[in-house]
Order: C-alpha cells, then structure tokens, then sequence
C-alpha cells in the first residue's frame, strides 16, 4: 500500500508515535508519505525541516497546522494514497472528504475527546482505529473498528549504561499542560526526601525539552536545589541512560511514551497506580504502583481524568528504591526484560499486519 501520515512534525509525544508507525509501515514493505502540518508549543510554531532523522524525500511540509483541504486531497490524489493514516486528527470534515474520493482512512487514537463517545459518534468515519492501551480500546470498541496493539520498542532506542550518574530521572518534555507530568509533584516530594536523606543531594536529573534557567525568574528556584536540569530537544535514545529510577507523578497521558521509553532503557519505575501507566507497570516487579487520592474532570472536554499521587506514598516508593540497591537492580532488570517481552517489535508489527488485513 501507500500511506500518508498527516502529522505535527516536531519532536514531542504525538509525533514519536507516527514516526514508530512509519518505520513499522516500511518495514511491512509499504511505501510511506509523511504530511508535515505545523505545530507549537504555547505561541512557539515549530516544524522540523533538516535536522538528522526528521528528512527524508517522501516528506511534503506545510507552514500550517490546519491543512487545505483541496490542497490536500490534490497530494494524495498525486501520491496514490492507498490509506491516509490519522493521529489526533480534530477535522473530520478533513476525513470524510478523503474517504468520499475512495481512499481510505485510519486513525491512531489513545486521547479521547468526551463527544466522540456519544452515539452516533465521529470516529464511526474511520475504516480502523488502532489503540495501544486498553483503556482507549474498551472505551471506543463498541463504537468503531477498533483494535488493541499494544506498543513496541526498537533496539535502536536504548542505551544500557552501567555507570548512571543519577539514582532519580524524569523526562518532563515540553513542559506539559497543566503541568502534565508531574514535576511539580516531584519537585516537592524530591525536598522532602532531600531533608531525610541529604547525602542524596543532586540525585536527581530532570531532562526538560525547553530551555529554561531556575535560576532565572523562578519565585521557587529553592525548589530546584539538589537537581540536575538539563535543555533541549534530542532524538532518542534520549538522556534516559543516566538514571535508575524513572520518578514519574504524571497527572495524564493518553499512551505515555516517555514512561515506555524508560523501561525499554531499563530504568525503575515509580508512577501512578492508574490508566495507562498501570498497564505498563507491574507493581513490584519493574516498579512502584502509587496511590491515587484525587480524580479531576478536565475543562477541554478530554475523556480522561487528571490525577494526583499520593506524595507520601511516593515519598515512601523513593525511599525504597534509594535505600535498596538490590531491588533497584532487580527492577532495572525486570524493565529490560518486560521491553523485550511485551514492548517487542516483531509482535507489535505482527498486530499492525492483522489490523490492517480488515481494511484491505
């Protein structure tokens, strides 16, 4: 087949994902056609253009997150799209126009709007959705195509390190919204595990996407004292080889990447006991499951709930992790082992090809 990926292109959770389906398309012997839509961050456009793995000739780019919709078609028409693969997409009049000139239309999908639940809903549209968390899959199966994928993890995205200059690591991003993932979280229970345990002091690395100094205009740059903060935008396999424990309070995710990312480095993880992480994490086994002791209904309308850890607990889950080594490697272990098990490339590509066998 040929395949057109519309897509923000620039290096964030969303495009990991198209990024991940393309390499699996190709490798599946279709030929792929990535859309490059402008996105950004706050009021910050950004679209990747020559940087090393972001280029190749079969990308077309648009200075324009909202595509044209005669433009559009017209490309694909050119191209002989076969399938035109959707990740987020909030257009559907975008959608239905692709699937009246005949070609077909797929979506991956783990965020969930709350009206694309109501029947009749939109993604009623889509010829397949593919989900990667069993959450979004029971929650859209009854209304649409839908099959459950899991994820899979490529070699080339790990680098096991021996030496890890840091006991404690969080990968914030761009810095989410809402403070998305946690750090704020972590910040204030990372004081409290300093003022038991001061020979811990600069244990912690933060790795944050945007540059920012806290030093600089920060009323609370106390709260970064002890902590390590590096800046910028890095291809994979990222900075994740220089910790142990993936400390990770996150208050919503719809697949979780980053958390992903960590286990198949062989990190440790502590996060929430909670949809999608849970998923992920065995309790005791490759992690620390923490408590939830809120849930909050978001304003966007997404489907999902935020929520907020227990700090105490995850307090506690550092500790213990900090205290003892052995489990910390045993965990460490089990993550690479879990990675090659269950976040396995050729099962993950074995899923998408009975996926795709329903469209044809």
């Amino acid at each position: 087949m040929r395949i057109a990926l519309p897509t923000i292109w620039f290096h964030r959770g969303q495009t990991e994902v198209t990024k991940t389906f393309k390499k699996v398309f190709e490798e599946l012997g279709h030929e792929v056609f990535i859309h490059a839509r402008m996105g950004g961050i706050g009021n910050q456009p950004k679209l990747e253009f020559r940087r090393r793995g972001w280029h190749d000739e079969n990308i077309w780019y648009y200075n324009y997150y909202d595509l044209k919709k005669a433009e559009f078609l017209e490309k694909i028409k050119q191209q002989k799209i076969d399938l035109v693969f959707f990740n987020e997409e909030y257009d559907w009049e975008l959608v239905k126009m692709v699937k009246k000139i005949g070609i077909k239309v797929a979506s991956y999908l783990d965020y969930l709007h709350k009206d694309w639940l109501k029947k009749p809903s939109p993604l009623e549209i889509y010829d397949l959705i593919l989900c990667s968390t069993r959450r979004a899959f029971n929650m859209v199966e009854n209304l649409c195509l839908a099959k459950w994928i899991g994820w899979g993890m490529k070699e080339e995205n790990k680098v096991i390190s021996v030496k890890k200059p840091y006991v404690f690591f969080e990968n914030v991003g761009w810095g989410g919204i809402n403070d998305r993932k946690g750090i704020n979280t972590l910040l204030s229970v990372y004081k409290l595990f300093l003022k038991k345990h001061p020979e811990a002091f600069g244990s912690l690395l933060i790795h944050c996407q945007m540059y920012f100094n806290p030093d600089e205009g920060n009323e609370n740059k106390e709260d970064f004292d002890g902590v390590d903060v590096i800046c910028g935008s890095m291809n994979l396999p990222g900075l994740y080889h220089m910790g142990e424990v993936y400390c990770y309070p996150a208050k919503l995710d719809g697949l979780g990447l980053s958390l992903l990312e960590a286990i198949n480095n062989g990190l440790a993880i502590i996060c929430p006991d909670y949809p999608p992480w849970n998923e992920f994490v065995e309790d005791q086994y490759n992690g620390i499951l923490v408590p939830i002791v809120e849930e909050r209904e978001r304003e966007d309308g997404i489907a999902f709930r935020e929520v907020f850890v227990d700090t105490q607990k995850f307090l506690e889950a550092m500790e213990e992790l900090y205290l003892d080594k052995e489990k910390r490697s045993l965990f460490r272990s089990n993550s690479l082992y879990y990675s090659t098990r269950v976040l396995n490339w050729r099962l993950f590509k074995d899923k998408i090809v009975e996926a795709l066998v329903s469209i044809r």
